[in-house]
């Protein structure tokens, strides 16, 4: 029968393993700040950089960034969703927009879909692969159809929203992460602008990929859907 530790040596065990645990720790760390600004290349296939950043709970990560040059940013938006079918809801989508001049990356980033009920995420999709100049990425999703509900374009890494939608009524709260995040800008899109379930359609920007960071400017109902291409309105 093996014979039972005293209490201090596990005392000095467990001190000693934690402070092995907190070097190597600390030695990670230091690893990933000494490669920081290295050039790289992401899962995608674009041309990046070392990124080293901490997250909320303070543990230090890092990830290859996608540089882009200066003169072919990307701008990524939400760009029209269809969250409401005639009859039984099924074939729902969210579509993203790149209206920049270069390819965005998409490595990092996830549809969150809130419920307005009480602000919390109950989806979330996340994004892969890169997103071409004037390219439409289409996201295969049932949304919910309550008043209201939103979607938030989010990047995990820095965990911030880069693009939202709140609506049938507006999301100024909504809890993605470790923060609370609105879902709504400038003007909340009026409560009776929305998609249908008695007219085939989709909610969409209009013109096609405009974002003034205003959602009553930006966002407008139309009887044809266009997932993949340009919007009708």
């Amino acid at each position: 029968m093996k014979a039972a530790v005293p209490r201090r040596s596990r005392r000095v065990v467990a001190l000693a393993v934690a402070f092995f645990a907190l070097a190597a720790g600390a030695a990670g760390a230091q690893r990933q700040s000494d490669n920081a600004g290295s050039p790289c290349t992401t899962a995608s296939g674009l041309p990046g950089t070392i990124v080293v950043w901490p997250d909320s709970n303070g543990v230090v990560k890092s990830w290859c960034q996608y540089a882009p040059p200066s003169e072919a940013l990307p701008v990524l938006v939400l760009n029209e969703i269809d969250y409401d079918q005639v009859g039984a809801d099924a074939g729902g989508f969210v579509e993203l927009y790149n209206a920049g001049l270069g390819p965005a990356d998409l490595e990092g980033l996830a549809l969150v879909f809130v419920d307005g009920a009480n602000g919390g995420e109950y989806l979330r999709k996340r994004l892969r692969g890169a997103l071409g100049a004037g390219d439409y990425r289409v996201v295969l999703v049932d949304a919910q159809n309550g008043s209201p509900d939103g979607v938030a374009l989010y990047d995990t890494r820095y965990e911030g929203v880069i693009d939202a939608l709140s609506y049938e009524g507006a999301i100024e709260r909504a809890d993605i992460g470790a923060f609370s995040h609105p879902l709504v800008e400038g003007t909340a899109l009026p409560a009776d602008v929305a998609d249908s379930n008695t007219v085939p359609g989709s909610l969409g920007r209009s013109p096609n990929g405009s974002d003034t960071d205003d959602s009553a400017t930006d966002w407008a109902f139309s009887t044809t859907a266009t997932p993949g291409r340009a919007n009708a309105s």
